[in-house]
């Protein structure tokens, strides 16, 4: 979500919020002229109604020791984060649904994933011989469940493969790159297209969006999760039993999403006053000083990982550099209220990635025949579709669209949007 004005940490912010989403994609706004103030807060949640209790609020599993702590942690921690690390945010968040059904019993979970990663990242020689497949497919679902798990997980491997030497290695730190994506990010990822909490369905349009959730994000799960496995090698080929079931696993993911989405709507329904003890309502813009650094810390991080991946080169500096303006520049534009007609040509959320996905494919099909080699199409490729996303995102922070009057239109639509999308991301739209 765009994060809006500056929150109330605390149990204070939580009472006068019942009902209105705390996080739709820019309806919190900033004070000049409507703004966002934060634009790219990677925090969404759905709304949750205020004043109602279900039988699972009073679950024997919040008396166990550190209950207090534990609520209070998980409500002011994504809060405080927000102000530094939006992404960092979102891990912390993205698991206050187990936090409100099995309270502090929730945090032995990253500790244990920790602990878990760290022997057998040195058990095997800092992952340069092969990775246990089982334990492999074990942390990924649990990353997915609460992504904390998987960032603890990551952190273990990263602290063994540091001791080890690993990480200082080109092969070493993209590993490690990819494992934070798959044991981390995927639940980050999915949840900003898709959310995991909205507030329990009323009425067909609800139950209607929240089956397009689960649909739209169990798949998405297991198409990124069977990409980054295909580009996950490490020393030795260590990854080579998980490479080889690549396919399975990203199916098995498809499963856990949905079961993830199933989870977090029972969490919703029968933990309400719990979900808004753990869930925080509103969350602050960043002061600017921290934000500049944010920028610099970005930049660096987008440098690194694109040296990574592709070398060192002047096509590579211009890619970061573009990174940055994307960054940047939405943020200097001054919104205004978009046509009605205008808001279909600006795509959002699953509508860009359909959108970037055609473009680079098109980028592909049309310079295959004229660059020498892969690398090189994957470079030009790339700087097609970041252009492309520079100005989709300006367009979308310059006309921010109005509320549809014909929901049922969009709904039938955005059905549309997602069988297109999901054909094209399995190849079967426009082929390469």
């Amino acid at each position: 979500m765009r994060a809006g004005s500056a929150a109330k940490a605390g149990r204070a912010g939580r009472g006068h919020a019942g009902g209105q989403s705390h996080s739709s994609t820019g309806e919190a706004k900033g004070k000049a002229g409507g703004k966002p103030r934060t634009r790219k807060v990677e925090l969404r949640t759905g709304s949750l109604s205020a004043g109602r209790t279900h039988l699972g609020d009073q679950s024997i599993t919040f008396r166990g020791p550190g209950q207090h702590w534990s609520d209070a942690l998980s409500l002011a921690a994504p809060v405080t984060l927000a102000k530094y690390s939006p992404i960092a945010s979102s891990v912390v968040l993205d698991g206050a649904y187990l936090r409100a059904m099995i309270g502090s019993f929730a945090w032995v979970l990253p500790a244990i994933a920790f602990m878990a990663m760290t022997v057998v990242g040195f058990a095997t020689d800092g992952l340069r011989s092969p990775f246990p497949l089982a334990m492999f497919c074990g942390i990924l679902a649990a990353g997915v469940l609460d992504a904390s798990i998987g960032l603890a997980a990551t952190a273990g491997v990263f602290l063994a493969c540091t001791v080890l030497g690993t990480a200082f290695s080109l092969s070493g730190f993209t590993m490690l790159v990819i494992l934070g994506a798959l044991w981390c990010g995927l639940a980050v990822m999915i949840g900003k297209v898709r959310v995991f909490l909205r507030d329990s369905p009323t009425d067909l349009a609800s139950w209607y969006r929240r089956l397009g959730d689960l649909t739209i994000g169990s798949l998405l799960c297991g198409y990124l999760g069977f990409k980054f496995i295909g580009i996950l090698s490490g020393p030795n080929d260590s990854f080579a039993a998980v490479h080889a079931r690549a396919n399975a696993i990203g199916w098995a993911l498809v499963g856990i999403g949905a079961g993830k989405y199933l989870i977090t709507s029972f969490a919703c329904h029968y933990y309400p006053e719990r979900m808004r003890i753990c869930v925080p309502l509103e969350f602050p813009a960043r002061p600017k000083p921290i934000d500049r650094v944010s920028l610099v810390l970005r930049g660096i991080a987008a440098f690194v990982v694109f040296v990574a991946f592709l070398g060192l080169n002047w096509m590579v500096v211009t890619l970061v550099i573009l990174y940055l303006i994307d960054v940047i520049l939405p943020n200097l534009v001054q919104p205004t209220d978009a046509h009605p007609s205008l808001r279909y040509f600006i795509p959002q959320n699953l509508g860009k990635i359909f959108a970037l996905t055609i473009v680079s494919t098109l980028a592909t099909l049309a310079l295959k025949d004229h660059v020498s080699s892969t690398y090189n199409l994957v470079i030009d490729a790339l700087f097609v579709v970041m252009v492309v996303a520079i100005v989709n995102n300006t367009a979308a922070a310059k006309w921010q669209p109005r509320e549809s009057n014909r929901p049922w239109l969009l709904y039938s639509g955005g059905f549309i949007l997602a069988l297109l999308t999901i054909l094209q991301l399995s190849d079967h739209l426009i082929k390469t």
